[in-house]
């Protein structure tokens, strides 16, 4: 197989399966406990290169919504025919739905207080598969997103970035461990994890798309609205307005 390949480009985390080079993250794990050396999950999730072989190790394609919808991910991962922006059945997802940082009612638009930076095309996204078929990683992880702003709906409550990438983290652990769980043809991703495995991926995915966030200067403390819950619940408009077309 061809070694792991990355471009020049810090949007846009693109590589090629070898299995020479995959990691055992549950040895990663047990050697971390056992040796307390730079080898701990939290280490390893904070360092950009770290995260990038984790990703290639377990087939995470990942990089901003913009960069992602310009590739090709089943020519790459050579799957599939070819379908530029999606690839057979997979589609771009958000850590935090984009609209929670929308004060309105459109993908673009005035933004939440606190998140006048925030763009959805800079935005660090990653590929799930299907389209909100039921028994998919998307449809479940788009499931734990409507129940947990529900959640903060019933309590009149505005959750925190902080707190959306907590319950989000956890979501993505859920997923990854899900045997049951469709995903797609890709011969890596469509394998379950084991809990440790689960868990250093998905606080990977959390470090880069909290990275991302950082850039956009949307700091943790930032309250988000609800739109995902069915109410059109959302913090005070700012006078920023997103306008990018993605």
């Amino acid at each position: 197989m061809v070694p792991p390949q990355r471009r020049n480009d810090s949007k846009l985390m693109r590589f090629k399966p070898d299995n020479k080079r995959k990691l055992d993250a549950g040895e990663v794990v047990a050697n971390a406990k056992k040796q307390k050396t730079d080898e701990d999950p939290q280490v390893i999730a904070k360092c950009p290169e770290k995260r990038a072989d984790i990703f290639a190790a377990y087939g995470i394609v990942i990089g901003t919504y913009e960069a992602l919808k310009e590739i090709r991910y089943e020519t790459h991962r050579g799957i599939g025919k070819e379908r530029k922006g999606k690839g057979k059945g997979y589609q771009r997802e958000h850590f935090i739905p984009n609209s929670c940082f929308m004060a309105e009612t459109k993908r673009t638009g005035k933004t939440v207080p606190g998140a006048e930076g925030y763009s959805e095309g800079e935005a660090i996204t990653y590929f799930v598969y299907d389209n909100q078929s039921q028994g998919t990683e998307h449809k479940f992880l788009t499931d734990k997103e409507r129940d947990f702003a529900q959640r903060m709906q019933k309590q009149e409550k505005f959750a925190t970035v902080n707190e959306w990438l907590d319950e989000m983290e956890s979501a993505t652990v859920d997923s990854l461990m899900n045997s049951g769980m469709k995903r797609g043809g890709d011969p890596i991703r469509s394998k379950s994890l084991a809990e440790p495995e689960a868990k250093l991926v998905a606080k990977c995915i959390r470090e880069e798309y909290e990275a991302g966030l950082s850039k956009m200067n949307v700091k943790g403390d930032v309250k988000l609205g609800n739109p995902i819950s069915g109410a059109d619940a959302r913090p005070e408009a700012t006078g920023a307005e997103e306008t990018e077309e993605v």
